[in-house]
């Protein structure tokens, strides 16, 4: 993906009386040097163009929350610093936590955006632990925007909202005004819950697919460290393992990373459908079953089992 494409991008789904808006996570590393970094946007741009989303776990600690910059005014171009934000972007695919968290167009003022963002970490709260997620990180707007489908009312009053994607492209999703209540699926305070596991499974997949075994018919070949939708096909297989009952996270882990890299069909299998159950029932671990097996072991189960393609 070049970087260009995000400029393309902007300049579809920018509207003349729309602002552009860049949001950081100063959580991510970026040295203070950087171009990008905070402090280097305000002395460029100056303090009115940056704005604290105030988040509330974070209200002790404001220089760990979002920060917004405006890029430029309605009307005014700012190819030069997008060009470089898009580089930055593209660097940080394979990064767990990311500065760049995504491109926002609105005609609302900053400190107007900068609340509305704060004030959604608070409607998509997990199903469990913290009272408000960090809905705004590109992993888990990628979730979200997969999950819910159409998010235009999450995101109004921006008209759109660009962010980087986990296969290293970029993604482009419109807000919409809406005449009815918000309503937050319970899938939706799922994702937000399970986030930080699929974080973690993607950069397992990451290095795997560096040296995937032989006999694997799924291995990845494409141009980026992940195949497109990933997220969403690592939270599905954590959900569905879960439903199951497969509810130990490090079994769960173990089983998703096993069906991606060694076979999507792998529960029909006599003998690991036998474990499964086990762990399911308490009397052993995933984890420790599966690390009794050989490659050939494998190369086995996988030559039992219906042909599959890779992604």
């Amino acid at each position: 993906m070049k970087p260009e494409y995000l400029l393309d991008l902007v300049a579809q789904a920018r509207k003349p009386d729309d602002f552009l808006y860049l949001l950081l996570d100063p959580l991510a590393s970026c040295g203070l040097e950087h171009p990008l970094s905070i402090a280097a946007l305000t002395r460029q741009l100056g303090v009115e163009a940056v704005e604290c989303v105030m988040r509330d776990d974070l209200a002790h600690l404001t220089a760990e929350c979002p920060t917004l910059v405006e890029l430029a005014a309605p009307g005014q171009p700012a190819d030069t610093l997008l060009q470089l934000t898009a580089v930055h972007a593209l660097s940080e695919v394979d990064f767990d936590k990311r500065h760049v968290c995504g491109w926002l167009l609105s005609e609302q003022p900053l400190p107007v955006i900068a609340r509305h963002l704060a004030a959604r970490c608070l409607t998509m709260p997990p199903v469990a632990g913290p009272a408000t997620a960090p809905w705004f990180e590109p992993l888990r707007l990628e979730l979200l925007h997969a999950t819910m489908l159409d998010i235009s009312d999450v995101l109004w009053p921006l008209s759109a909202w660009l962010y980087p994607t986990a296969c290293g492209t970029f993604a482009c999703v419109q807000g919409r005004a809406f005449a009815r209540d918000l309503v937050i699926p319970h899938a939706v305070r799922e994702l937000q819950y399970m986030a930080p596991q699929v974080r973690c499974l993607l950069g397992a997949w990451r290095l795997l697919n560096q040296s995937p075994p032989s006999y694997s018919p799924l291995a990845w070949k494409g141009p980026s460290s992940l195949p497109p939708q990933a997220p969403f096909h690592v939270y599905q297989l954590i959900v569905a393992a879960w439903a199951r009952g497969l509810v130990d996270l490090d079994d769960a882990s173990c089983l998703v990373l096993h069906q991606i890299m060694i076979h999507p069909r792998l529960l029909e299998h006599p003998t690991i459908q036998h474990d499964f159950n086990q762990a399911v029932a308490g009397e052993c671990r995933l984890v420790s079953r599966f690390a009794t097996y050989s490659d050939y072991d494998w190369s086995k189960v996988v030559a039992a089992l219906p042909q599959s393609r890779s992604y």
